[in-house]
Formats: C-alpha cells, sequence, structure tokens
C-alpha cells in the first residue's frame, strides 16, 4: 500500500514539475520521501525542483543524498557531474545569502 501512495506521489512531483507548479511538486515529494526516505530517484527530484527555485544550496544536499543512496554507478557519475555545476551557484548563496542575476548586473544593449 504505501509503496503504490509511493508511486502516484513521486508520478504527480514529477508532473506538477514538468508543468513549472514548483509548490505543488515540493508537497508531492517530500510526501513520496516521507514514505520512502531513501528512494535515490525521489532525492534527486527534489534537487531539481530546489534548483529550478533557485534554492541553490539545498539542492546541491539533496543530490548528495541522492548519491549516497543510488545503487547504479553511472547514474552516481551522472548526479555528481550535477553536483560540480551547482557548487558554485550552492557557495555564492550560502556566502552572501542570495544569487544575484547576472543580466541585472549589467547593463545590456541589444
Amino acid at each position: 500500500m504505501a509503496t503504490e501512495q509511493f508511486r502516484t506521489l513521486f508520478a504527480s512531483a514529477l508532473h506538477q514539475y514538468k508543468n513549472n507548479n514548483f509548490s505543488q511538486a515540493l508537497l508531492d515529494v517530500d510526501s513520496a520521501l516521507n514514505i520512502l526516505p531513501t528512494h535515490y530517484q525521489a532525492l534527486q527530484l527534489k534537487g531539481l525542483i530546489l534548483k529550478a527555485t533557485k534554492n541553490y544550496s539545498e539542492a546541491y544536499e539533496y543530490y548528495e543524498k541522492a548519491i549516497t543512496y543510488c545503487p547504479n554507478e553511472k547514474n552516481r557519475n551522472l548526479l555528481k557531474n550535477i553536483l560540480v555545476e551547482l557548487m558554485p551557484l550552492a557557495e555564492l548563496e550560502t556566502t552572501n545569502g542570495s544569487i544575484i542575476n547576472p543580466s541585472e548586473s549589467f547593463n545590456v544593449h541589444k
């Protein structure tokens, strides 16, 4: 029963993410993780949602957790590559408390 509930919540979270409804996606993936807290794909999805909402340091943490529980070396390597991309953003976020939008920092003329 719990596994079916997990699948439903995970599918809903993925659907909501794909439709840019990040608030509902986070609620659904959190509920799914309450059922199976070590499911690496759910942890990865939470990281993906957090990255999309520019919560880079939290996203980084969830990708790290996903790597811990990922049973497949190829997928672990892909997740590690995402961590490498996220690291500078997460560090900047934790250092400054916020992310600067590069397009707001410069006068760009078209």
